[in-house]
């Protein structure tokens, strides 16, 4: 395993933390609207930054210009630990939900 499949492999699990405690550790049930949204932009931009930190770092260790697709170790991890951050992301908003109709 190169270095930059290394690096990969780390910052996968990193997004799942960042999903995590977005969602879990920091509940948003303030009245406020723009504090919301603030804290929903701040942990958007976070969750958009580790697959791109993914691919510039893969490209910047490996030194492809292009696209590192033709890696079918990154690719796998690419998109495993995305499919795996949108599915946190909806169990924990569809728990939400089913905790809120619990409790009216």
């Amino acid at each position: 395993m190169t270095h930059a499949q290394l690096i990969i492999l780390v910052l996968a699990p990193l997004q799942w933390v960042v999903v995590f405690i977005g969602l879990r550790l920091m509940p948003l049930r303030t009245k406020s609207r723009i504090i919301k949204l603030a804290i929903g932009l701040v942990f958007a931009l976070l969750y958009a930054s580790v697959p791109i930190a993914q691919i510039f770092l893969y490209r910047t260790m490996t030194g492809r210009p292009r696209s590192p697709g033709r890696d079918p170790f990154f690719l796998g991890v690419f998109y495993a630990g995305n499919i795996v951050s949108v599915g946190m992301l909806l169990a924990f908003a569809f728990w939400d939900i089913a905790k809120d109709r619990q409790h009216k």
